[in-house]
């Protein structure tokens, strides 16, 4: 039965609202019980008159007009001058905490886009991201057929571009992989110094030179040579290694790709080297 000490009250908050274009059916009881009404865009729907989140937050309109709304809002506002949240539903779990989905692909587009990130980080100046990725719905269209995606998303993977293509620069389907940060790592990129071959130093006491190798437990020094070649070779020979071994252990786990180049490492194409001048070059 309608609350009639109320009704008139409600009616008049609605129309205030949202004046003609929705309209109150039937069912009225109270502020906090769900009635049924009209929307002129959307038909017929189900809502409690009024929602109080906190404060003066009210929302007891059509969900179809809200969705709508929220869209264009997201589409005059994005991210970083270039990502539009074009998602059906909302990406707030809480105050301050999205859905891993939009997280990933605003972490993605701050490395890409954002000025003072490269600031920080300058070797991402120059990368880029797929049209199709500048949209949520088209990122996660993509991504969610990576191998993977589950661990991306809640265990810590890496959303890797230049694994799978050798000194790739360019986030797309087709040259990106989810792959643990222990594998992430050990394609990283070594900077070239003084004219040595990547990962060899020169003893400033024997004058020797010194070789060392990160692996994924700790640094493994490799010791002590009479020529650079000679260091270079010996630490080339235990990076190849070390990748065989995480091939072995994440066979049938990475994309078959990853495995590959894994097994396959090329030393001699270990990413790009990025020198002292490219990174200046880079930051004018």
């Amino acid at each position: 039965m309608e609350n009639t000490k109320f009704l008139s009250m409600h009616l008049g908050t609605l129309y205030k609202k949202h004046g003609m274009s929705i309209s109150y059916v039937s069912g009225y009881i109270d502020n906090n019980t769900a009635c049924n009404y009209i929307c002129s865009k959307h038909g017929e729907f189900v809502n409690v008159p009024v929602y109080i989140t906190s404060g003066s937050k009210q929302r007891n309109g059509c969900s179809e007009c809200a969705s709508q709304n929220r869209q264009a809002s997201r589409r005059k506002n994005k991210l970083y001058g270039v990502g539009v949240n074009d998602w059906d539903d909302a990406v707030s779990i809480s105050y301050s905490k999205k859905i891993p989905e939009y997280q990933m692909w605003k972490d993605l587009l701050k490395r890409v886009y954002s000025d003072k990130y490269h600031q920080k980080t300058p070797t991402y100046v120059g990368v880029t991201v797929d049209h199709k990725w500048h949209s949520l719905k088209g990122f996660i269209e993509d991504v969610s057929k990576l191998k993977n995606y589950e661990k991306g998303l809640y265990e810590g993977y890496a959303l890797d571009k230049d694994i799978v293509v050798n000194g790739n620069r360019h986030y797309s389907i087709d040259t990106c992989c989810f792959v643990p940060m222990e594998v992430n790592t050990q394609f990283k990129v070594l900077v070239k110094t003084n004219g040595l071959p990547k990962g060899v130093y020169k003893n400033a006491s024997s004058g020797k030179y010194c070789c060392d190798c990160t692996t994924p437990e700790k640094t493994v020094y490799l010791g002590r040579y009479e020529t650079p070649e000679e260091a270079f070779e010996v630490r080339k020979k235990f990076k190849q290694n070390e990748m065989k071994k995480l091939a072995k252990k994440y066979q049938g786990v990475l994309d078959e790709r990853v495995i590959h180049k894994l097994e396959n490492f090329d030393y001699n194409e270990d990413g790009v080297t990025i020198t002292p001048d490219l990174v200046k070059e880079i930051l004018k």
